[in-house]
C-alpha cells in the first residue's frame, strides 16, 4: 500500500498584519447591495467598540497588552475593497467576503505571499458577527489573483464544518476575532485543513537582546529586541519537520532605567525633584513589567517507569522570562506514554497541566506572582495514535514594584496583572 506523506505549513511567530500596506478605497455606489450596506453599517460599531478600548486607562487596559497593540480595526477600515465583495449562502445560512487591499508579499522574504479577508455573517445566535481571515503561502507559493471561492470554501469549512474544495489550497489559515485576536490557526495542504498542533504564539524562543543609545526624556538607555518570523514545514503523519526559513524580521526597542549620575540635563528649574524621582521609578517598574516576555523553551522531561510498556513523562518548560534574563517561570506537566507494540512506537495516553513555578531573582524592580494558571491539552486522554502532545497555558502574572523612595515621601505603584499565553509541544519518545 503506497503512504502519502502531506506535508504542513506552520507559522512559529505572528505579527504578520502589521507588514501589509494601506490603500484607501473609493466610495461605492448609492445603488450598492443591502448586504453591502448592512455589513459597512456594522463594521462601524466594530470600529466603535475598538475605539471604546483605546479609551480605556492604562489601569483597566494596561498600555503594553495585546490588546492596544494589535488594534486595527479602525486602519483596516480604509483597505476594504467593497466593490468586490461577494455573498455566498450555505443552506438558510449565507455570508459576505470582502477583500482587504494590501501588499501580496509584505514580508522581507518576497517569496511568501499573505492575503487577508474581511468575513460579515451571523453567529449561532443569529446576531452579526465578523471575522479576518489570513492566508499565508508556503515558501515560493502563490496564491491566484480572485481568491474570493477558496476563501467561502475554506470558511463553510470552518465554521458551518460543511465539506467544500478549497481548490487544492496550501496554506496557513489564521482567523481573529473582531478585536484582531487569534482564535484559530489552520494548516491546509492540497485542500485538506487541519487545526494548528502547536498553535501559534505571539513570541516563540527567546529574542537577541542589545543595548540600545536613547535620548528622550528622562530616560538615556533602553534595550532593543529582535524578533523573527519563522516558516515551519513538517510532515503531517511524523511531524518531522523538513524545512525551515526566516519569513521577517523587525526590532521592538524599550526605554528603560534612570540617566546615569552626571549625564544629561539637569532637571528643569521649578521642576519638583521628587517629581522626577517618582517618574523615573514609575518608568522602571513598567521597563520591569514591558521586558517580561512568553516563551516556549523545554527544559526537559522527568520520566518514570509504570510497566515495560508504559512510563509517566513529565514536561519541564519555560514559559516567561524576565528582563535581563534575571528570571522565568517554568509549567510542569504530567503525562503518561504507552509503547504501541503492534506499530512499535510510543504514543501519549494522557497529559494534564501540574504547576508553575519561578525561577532566578525577580525582586530587582518589583515582585513576580503568579496568580491564575490554565493549562488546556492539545488532546483527550484516550485518544488513540498521539505521537504529539501540546498544552496551552493560559496564566497571569501579578507584578508589584517595591517602594519608590524619594525623600521626604516613599511613593507606592498599584500592582499590574498582565495575561499571556503559551504552547508547548513535545513528542511521545521516552
Amino acid at each position: 500500500m503506497k503512504t502519502v506523506q502531506t506535508k504542513i505549513f506552520a507559522i512559529a511567530l505572528l505579527l504578520v498584519a502589521a507588514g501589509l500596506a494601506c490603500r484607501k478605497n473609493d466610495h461605492p455606489a448609492a445603488d450598492e447591495p443591502s448586504r453591502v450596506t448592512e455589513a459597512k453599517a456594522f463594521y462601524q460599531k466594530v470600529m466603535q467598540k475598538e475605539s471604546d478600548l483605546l479609551d480605556k486607562s492604562y489601569t483597566e487596559l494596561p498600555k503594553h497588552s495585546a490588546r492596544r497593540k494589535f488594534a486595527r480595526m479602525k486602519g483596516l477600515s480604509d483597505l476594504f475593497d467593497w466593490n468586490a465583495a461577494m455573498e455566498f449562502g450555505i443552506k438558510t445560512e449565507s455570508f459576505l467576503i470582502v477583500p482587504i487591499e494590501g501588499n501580496p508579499t509584505p514580508f522581507m522574504n518576497k517569496k511568501v505571499e499573505a492575503r487577508r479577508f474581511g468575513i460579515f455573517f451571523n453567529d449561532s445566535l443569529g446576531l452579526p458577527a465578523f471575522r479576518v481571515m489570513e492566508l499565508v503561502s508556503k515558501n515560493g507559493g502563490t496564491f491566484s489573483a480572485d481568491m474570493r471561492e477558496t476563501v467561502a470554501a475554506v470558511f463553510t469549512n470552518i465554521t458551518y464544518k460543511q465539506p467544500a474544495a478549497t481548490d487544492n489550497l496550501t496554506a496557513l489559515v489564521n482567523v481573529y476575532d473582531d478585536t484582531y485576536s487569534l482564535l484559530k490557526s489552520y494548516q491546509f495542504s492540497n485542500g485538506n485543513g487541519k487545526l494548528s498542533a502547536n498553535g501559534i504564539s505571539n513570541r516563540i524562543g527567546r529574542p537577541k537582546q542589545r543595548p540600545v543609545p536613547v535620548m528622550i526624556g528622562r530616560t538615556t538607555c533602553g534595550s532593543c529586541q529582535t524578533y523573527y518570523l519563522i516558516g515551519i514545514w513538517y510532515d503531517l503523519e511524523t511531524y518531522e519537520i523538513v524545512d525551515s526559513y526566516i519569513i521577517d524580521s523587525w526590532d521592538e526597542c524599550t526605554q528603560s532605567g534612570a540617566p546615569p549620575s552626571g549625564y544629561g540635563p539637569e532637571p528643569p528649574e521649578g521642576v519638583d525633584p521628587n517629581v522626577v524621582c517618582h517618574q523615573n521609578g514609575v518608568d522602571a517598574f513598567n521597563s520591569f513589567v514591558n521586558d517580561a516576555t512568553a516563551v516556549s523553551e523545554t527544559e526537559g522531561f522527568d520520566i518514570s517507569t509504570i510497566s515495560q510498556i508504559k512510563k509517566n513523562k513529565n514536561p519541564r518548560w519555560v514559559i516567561l522570562r524576565g528582563g535581563f534574563g534575571l528570571w522565568h517561570l517554568r509549567s510542569h506537566e504530567k503525562g503518561e506514554i504507552e509503547l504501541n507494540t503492534y506499530l512499535n512506537r510510543w504514543e501519549w495516553v494522557s497529559l494534564v497541566h501540574d504547576k508553575v513555578d519561578k525561577v532566578g531573582m525577580s525582586n530587582i524592580g518589583g515582585v513576580v506572582e503568579v496568580i491564575s494558571h490554565t493549562g488546556t491539552p492539545s488532546f483527550t486522554a484516550g485518544t488513540p495514535n498521539v505521537l504529539y502532545a501540546g498544552m496551552n497555558l493560559d496564566f497571569i502574572v501579578r507584578y508589584t514594584a517595591t517602594p519608590i523612595p524619594c525623600p521626604p515621601f516613599t511613593w507606592i505603584i498599584p500592582p499590574v496583572d498582565v495575561s499571556y499565553t503559551s504552547t508547548g509541544l513535545w513528542d511521545a519518545n521516552p
